[in-house]
């Protein structure tokens, strides 16, 4: 077992598995001092991921955004056992990640493919705490954040270190006991392992606030377009008792519900439109709160003028069948959002299943 490893039973490894989506990444770390008489820290690292097909991209950043973070990112090189590193940051939250000169020196120790499954990089980042931003990285921290993220289809295949990266299908938080992986062996300490169980320990999984809103943005459009808006427009159908009271009642209940539901997408989300299902369903999205503003004011005018010409006018058959498309286009969304909510869905496992399950296994390494 290496040197670097001595303070602690298991390693310091964080592990991210999503079957559905082909995402299967792990990185562990081990910090050291530059020199003896330094303050600052080097940062060993060793990021596993499997890419299907040599598709796609994984990585994993200091601190708790993309802002600012220190990222270290892998993906296939060029012909069939090439790996390429590329460590990047961005200053602004949710632009790709770009090289940057004033980022800490690194080198890249080793590169390989394990079991020809498991494409693995051992990275070194120098004096890597001096890099001083928001996501600074603090060795002494029991709780280090940390970012991730992974996409699996892109052609990434590359040795150059600065390719354009696809927008990632799976991402996350955690948490990183760094105590624990402080060497109280030599300066320079043995490549980090990772264990074989590529299960995470030392970690603190963050619960992820995006992830509760869109539910919560979910949840609010789904009872609005698929059980609110029905109901008005049956009772407006209807002729039944004071069904104008009763539509437009409901309606203001509706309506609310459609305008903040819509609003936590656009807080949350990010605003790089694609012709996939995610940019298809933000586009509907923004044109369903349009139409569901305007709605209530071509409601009243009919209302208005209903009762002047005892008949229906050009505004009544605008608001009609403006309101037909808001529910089947709100249909229509509801079942996008579901289809990209069940992609985006990571499985989570208990702190102490994964102890039972790293103690079956053994402490052994890879």
């Amino acid at each position: 077992m290496s040197q670097a490893w001595a303070r602690s039973q298991t390693p310091v490894q964080y592990c991210q598995s999503d079957e559905s989506q082909g995402i299967d990444t792990c990185i562990a770390v081990v910090a050291a001092k530059h020199n003896e008489s330094s303050a600052t820290n080097d940062l060993y690292i060793r990021i596993s991921a499997v890419f299907p097909h040599r598709l796609g991209w994984a990585a994993f950043g200091t601190g708790n955004a993309m802002e600012g973070s220190l990222m270290f990112i892998i993906y296939p090189g060029e012909g069939e056992h090439g790996i390429t590193v590329s460590v990047r940051t961005t200053q602004v939250e949710h632009d790709a990640p770009q090289h940057e000169d004033f980022l800490p020196r690194y080198e890249v120790k080793e590169t390989t493919i394990v079991d020809g499954i498991y494409h693995e990089a051992v990275i070194v980042c120098y004096e890597c705490d001096s890099y001083n931003t928001s996501s600074k990285l603090d060795v002494a921290s029991p709780k280090q954040p940390w970012i991730w993220a992974a996409e699996t289809k892109q052609q990434t295949q590359s040795a150059d270190t600065s390719i354009p990266l696809a927008f990632h299908s799976g991402f996350g938080s955690f948490t990183l006991n760094m105590r624990a992986a402080v060497s109280d062996g030599p300066v320079h300490p043995d490549s980090p392992l990772l264990a074989i169980s590529r299960l995470s320990h030392n970690v603190d999984e963050v619960p992820d606030i995006r992830h509760t809103m869109f539910k919560a943005h979910g949840i609010f459009l789904t009872i609005a377009f698929c059980v609110m808006m029905p109901i008005a427009s049956a009772i407006i159908r209807g002729q039944v008792e004071s069904a104008f009271t009763k539509h437009s009642g409901l309606q203001m209940f509706t309506i609310p519900t459609v305008i903040f539901g819509i609003s936590i997408a656009l807080f949350f989300s990010t605003w790089n439109l694609s012709f996939d299902s995610r940019g298809v369903h933000k586009v509907i999205g923004i044109f369903l709160l349009f139409t569901t503003i305007a709605q209530p004011i071509l409601g009243w005018i009919h209302h208005q003028n209903y009762i002047l010409y005892h008949g229906r006018t050009a505004v009544s058959y605008w608001h009609i069948y403006l309101g037909r498309i808001t529910v089947g286009l709100g249909w229509l969304n509801v079942m996008l959002g579901m289809i990209i909510g069940h992609a985006s869905m990571e499985p989570t496992f208990e702190a102490e299943d994964r102890e039972e399950r790293y103690e079956l296994v053994g402490n052994e390494e890879r």
